[in-house]
């Protein structure tokens, strides 16, 4: 454990605990105000805003701390596992506890290096036409591309893309994610339960009806980014030209993604969410999701939310969370119950989200704006609702041809999504 990035944390939380019981403070006088004059002053308005803002940039710099921090601890513990090895296919654990690579490892990234910066068969073979690298290199380079036609993939680079794509998409954080090696996931859904009755003792036993399944699949789609460089760049550079691609490509295909899994349509890119027809059926024919309507126009409520909330089972609503858009925010920190308490609570714990209504919340900036008729919110069990699959691997293919003087790397990446449980997610809408 970190214990600085710990602390710093353990401070920020403090911060917006402090923030909000201003902010509550602030609200109440502008209630009071507009039930005393019928407006409130324009400086209390001005006062919330700061403090709103105040408490978003902190949650967002509690966010990236806390990312920090678990990628520390991860480190942290795959370096503990590599040390209890004696001997693995690319490290040797000498007698003092000294983990070296071997040459195996060293030559591939020798030779990865080398097709980043000039290309299959490395400097020797520069500016020559149909030249093929070295039969050690393709076995170095090539070790772990897929057996249908990929050009490379290499651990490196995959392991640092999937990793920032991991960090950086809220919705990872909680639905469930499977890899497979085909292009699609295939599942089933009981959706149905047996029959029974009441019988006397001599009377005849007719059958009963029997449970039906339902039958799903999710077929992953092709996303792609195509970072381009000069040649006199990775020739001269003084970069780390795996971090520096791993970073671009990663950020990109994480924030493609993100958005897919809530408003994809399911044509050529996963199927998001909040793409499903409204309503309260759920078959292997019909898929919709249960939106829930504030009672006041374009006003979020106490009463709407409440509902929204008992809407889910039980087993479902014990472990949902909130899915809430950044803009968001300044409402639902505003709200009340019928005691006067308020319904948002910051976090003072590392690790552990704000809460809703004693609800957990994640932020998700794909919501649309604040408008009557819009969904605003979701409260799911997630890793019940939402499957996520991604096609092992990443693959990277290097032209210099075709953006002459730049260098493109084309980088793919293969990944589905969509709602296998319509009955563990519930939509909140403002009245229109």
């Amino acid at each position: 454990m970190d214990i600085e990035l710990k602390t710093q944390i353990e401070q920020i939380a403090l911060e917006v605990k402090k923030n909000f019981e201003d902010f509550k403070k602030t609200n109440d006088e502008k209630l009071e105000a507009l039930a005393k004059k019928g407006h409130a002053d324009p400086l209390i308005e001005a006062k919330l805003a700061k403090l709103n803002d105040a408490m978003d940039a902190a949650e967002a710099k509690r966010g990236k701390l806390e990312i920090e921090l678990k990628k520390r601890n991860d480190e942290l513990e795959a370096a503990m596992k590599r040390m209890t090895s004696v001997e693995t296919e690319n490290k040797t654990e000498l007698a003092d506890g000294t983990i070296v690579e071997t040459k195996a490892n060293d030559e591939a990234r020798k030779s990865y290096s080398a097709f980043l910066r000039k290309g299959r068969g490395g400097s020797e073979c520069e500016g020559r036409q149909g030249w093929s690298p070295s039969e050690e290199e393709v076995k170095t380079m090539a070790v772990r591309s897929d057996t249908d036609g990929g050009f490379l993939v290499t651990a490196d680079m995959s392991g640092r893309i999937v990793k920032h794509v991991f960090e950086t998409s809220p919705l990872r954080q909680v639905a469930n994610v499977v890899t497979i090696s085909t292009d699609a996931l295939e599942g089933l859904n009981d959706l149905d339960e047996l029959d029974c009755g009441w019988v006397s003792e001599a009377a005849s036993r007719a059958a009963t009806g029997t449970p039906k399944w339902g039958k799903w699949r999710i077929q992953v789609h092709e996303m792609y980014a195509q970072p381009a460089a000069t040649q006199q760049m990775l020739d001269d550079g003084a970069i780390d030209v795996e971090a520096y691609l791993a970073d671009k490509v990663g950020d990109k295909l994480a924030r493609t993604e993100n958005t897919a899994f809530l408003t994809g349509n399911g044509v050529g890119k996963p199927m998001g969410f909040l793409s499903y027809a409204s309503g309260t059926t759920w078959s292997a024919t019909v898929k919709q999701i249960e939106q829930i309507t504030s009672a006041v126009q374009n006003v979020f409520d106490f009463d709407s939310l409440i509902d929204t909330v008992y809407r889910l089972k039980e087993p479902y609503r014990s472990r949902a969370k909130w899915a809430i858009g950044r803009l968001t925010f300044p409402e639902i920190r505003k709200l009340k119950d019928t005691y006067t308490q308020y319904l948002w609570q910051p976090s003072l714990i590392a690790g552990m989200p704000s809460t809703l209504l004693g609800l957990g919340i994640i932020e998700m900036n794909d919501f649309a704006t604040k408008a009557a008729g819009a969904i605003q919110m979701a409260l799911a069990d997630w890793n019940e609702a939402y499957q996520i699959v991604d096609r092992q691997g990443v693959r990277v293919l290097r032209d210099p041809y075709t953006s002459k003087p730049n260098v493109l790397f084309y980088t793919t990446r293969r990944v589905g999504g969509a709602v296998v449980n319509g009955e563990a997610i519930k939509l909140y809408t403002l009245h229109s």
